[in-house]
């Protein structure tokens, strides 16, 4: 998965302790080594150091089609102790199977306070929905060549496919998504909420390779609730939904060029 990973491996001539970290490059092209240096050492970078080799690490979270950075260099006591070493580089295209999108369904939807008053008993199941909308989500059939699909839902508009890429969307659904239409979705009325999902199948080797990503853009108002007399109570009185669900919410946080300036870490593969 180079259009959303890269791995790192750090080899060590003895036990000195060091500062690794990956970044957007675009903020340290133009810049010599010192320069990027005293930049780095702007920061707090206890969270970076390590001692000894570092083999067959992993940065995860990467936006396909972008440069990064990794840097390295000796450290200690908030100083460098050795010159930088840097290496620049650039993820792959998005990888995307050849299947049709995943159609997303909306609707219809209810009033929480509403459905409350009507039905008392839902009070503990219902407990994130006070002051707050319903509402379905539900999917159209699985693409012909699928073997699934996985979505999730950002309380804020993520349409924008220059500024939320399809890689982002798809590093979330891949952490918080689930396979399956859910009956507890709160929408906070006048707010923007964007619902995200793609189709799946498996390639050669049992990766599991996404196809192209939905996006819905929900804004519901008072006007938009249908009348409680429709809501169907017997679906959420049956055993499948009887536990209470916080909010799926995701966060995407700022834009890249918003972003504070951080290194990112890496972990292990297993």
């Amino acid at each position: 998965m180079e259009d959303t990973q890269a791995s790192i491996s750090i080899y060590t001539t003895n036990d000195d302790p060091y500062v690794y970290g990956a970044a957007l490059a675009e903020p340290y092209k133009n810049l010599t080594d010192e320069e990027i240096l005293a930049k780095l050492l702007e920061m707090d970078l206890s969270g970076n150091v390590r001692k000894g080799d570092f083999v067959n690490q992993t940065f995860w979270n990467l936006v396909d089609e972008t440069e990064y950075v990794v840097f390295v260099f000796g450290y200690e006591a908030g100083a460098a102790t050795t010159a930088l070493v840097k290496e620049f580089f650039t993820t792959e295209s998005l990888e995307v199977a050849d299947i049709d999108p995943i159609e997303i369904i909306t609707g219809p939807f209810y009033d929480v306070d509403d459905v409350l008053a009507e039905y008392p008993e839902l009070s503990e199941d219902f407990y994130y929905g006070y002051g707050r909308a319903l509402g379905m989500i539900n999917f159209g059939d699985i693409p012909e060549g699928a073997d699934g699909f996985m979505w999730a839902m950002q309380y804020k508009n993520v349409m924008d496919e220059e500024t939320y890429r399809d890689s982002q969307l798809l590093q979330l659904i891949g952490t918080f998504g689930i396979g399956e239409e859910y009956l507890y979705n709160w929408f906070n009325y006048g707010e923007d909420h964007t619902i995200f999902a793609a189709a799946f199948t498996f390639d050669e080797k049992g990766n599991q390779i996404y196809g192209p990503v939905s996006r819905v853009l929900v804004n519901v108002t008072k006007d938009d609730v249908s009348p409680v007399s429709e809501f169907p109570i017997n679906l959420y009185r049956a055993p499948a939904y009887a536990a209470s669900s916080e909010p799926l919410m995701v966060s995407l946080g700022r834009p890249a060029e918003e972003e504070p300036e951080t290194l990112m870490t890496a972990r292990q593969v297993k």
